[in-house]
């Protein structure tokens, strides 16, 4: 029977398993297991070792311009943009247009603030249109 409980070789400390613990999968036993090492004390061991080994250094550079570089990162990548897109369309706020104005004078009144409302929202669906989108 596991314990809700388990210290940390690197620390000493006993901490929650769920949640000062991560999970990963162990393929060579088929099941979910939990790291040996909490995650502060693992996440200080994955600095230093960044910041000592310039070889795990040049590989985590390289994993990452690879992740970046992949069609599934550039598709989620479009996804997050259009769901951020249209959920900033629907929550323009007055700072927002304030900011965003290129007008000399800011808009002072509820009607100037439509109207700047307006000519944004215009601008992003004929850039949409221009974008083929």
């Amino acid at each position: 029977m596991e314990t809700k409980t388990k210290v940390c070789p690197r620390c000493g400390i006993e901490k929650d398993r769920e949640t000062e613990f991560r999970h990963f999968y162990d393929k060579k036993r088929g099941t979910k297991r939990i790291q040996p090492y909490c995650r502060p004390c693992k996440n200080e061991y994955i600095r230093e070792k960044y910041h000592k080994d310039k070889k795990y250094r040049e590989y985590c550079k390289m994993k990452a311009k690879e992740v970046r570089q992949s069609d599934t990162h550039k598709d989620r990548n479009k996804a997050w943009q259009k769901k951020y897109r249209d959920r900033i369309a629907k929550e323009i706020s007055n700072v927002y247009i304030r900011n965003s104005c290129k007008r000399v004078v800011k808009p002072k009144t509820p009607e100037e603030y439509e109207q700047a409302r307006t000519e944004i929202l215009l601008h992003r669906i004929s850039k949409k249109l221009k974008d083929g989108e």
